[in-house]
C-alpha cells in the first residue's frame, strides 16, 4: 500500500502522473491532495461526471501503478537477506 511518506516524497512525481491520466484537471484540482490522495476519487467523480464506482476503480488503477517503484528496494532487500 502506498503511505504518506511515499505520497510526500514523490508528490512532484505523482502530481504530473495525476495530470497525464486526467487531462481536465487543473492545477487547483490538486489542492489538498497531497495531504490525503483519497480525495482524489472526489475530484475525479466532480470533474468528469462520472459514478463513484467508475470514480473508484479510475483511483485504485492508478495507485496500482505507483507500486512498481516500490519493487526494486524490496528486491534488493530479498537479494541480501538470501546471502
Amino acid at each position: 500500500m502506498i503511505n504518506e511518506d511515499f505520497i510526500a516524497q514523490h508528490w512532484t512525481e505523482i502530481s504530473e502522473r495525476i495530470h497525464q491520466r486526467w487531462l481536465r484537471f487543473r492545477a487547483s484540482d490538486l489542492d489538498g491532495l497531497r495531504e490525503n490522495i483519497e480525495k482524489l476519487v472526489d475530484r475525479i467523480q466532480n470533474v468528469y461526471g462520472c459514478a463513484r464506482a467508475q470514480a473508484e476503480l479510475e483511483f485504485h488503477e492508478f495507485r496500482k501503478s505507483l507500486r512498481p517503484r516500490l519493487q526494486p528496494s524490496v528486491a534488493r532487500l530479498d537479494a541480501r537477506t538470501l546471502y
